[in-house]
């Protein structure tokens, strides 16, 4: 039940049935970055991204479409992008509109 609206029509009351507010659809941009190869490569980040985005779809009712993944390495199911700072700008943008 959402909030009541009460309308009055010639001194008597009446309640209006529960006003139905749509929740926005739930979006998601997830960044792994392991910098493989480089002095400062990292492990497990592409790994926790990946479980976060399952986590998020499986557990959570994120729509697969509105998971975007972005990733330095390794081969992945989905809408996978190398996380570039421009795929990092669209996506945001994506995110918030």
């Amino acid at each position: 039940w959402g909030p009541l609206c009460v309308t009055c029509f010639l001194g008597s009351a009446s309640v209006s049935p529960p006003l139905r507010l749509t929740m926005p659809s739930k979006k998601a941009v997830i960044c792994g970055c392991n910098y493989a190869g480089s002095q400062i490569s990292l492990k497990g980040c592409v790994n926790d991204a990946v479980f976060w985005r399952k986590t998020l779809t499986e557990k959570f009712g994120f729509d697969a479409a509105d998971v975007k993944l972005l990733v330095d390495e390794g081969d992945h199911e989905g809408d996978v992008e190398a996380p570039t700072k421009e795929n990092i700008h669209k996506s945001l943008e994506w995110l918030t509109s």
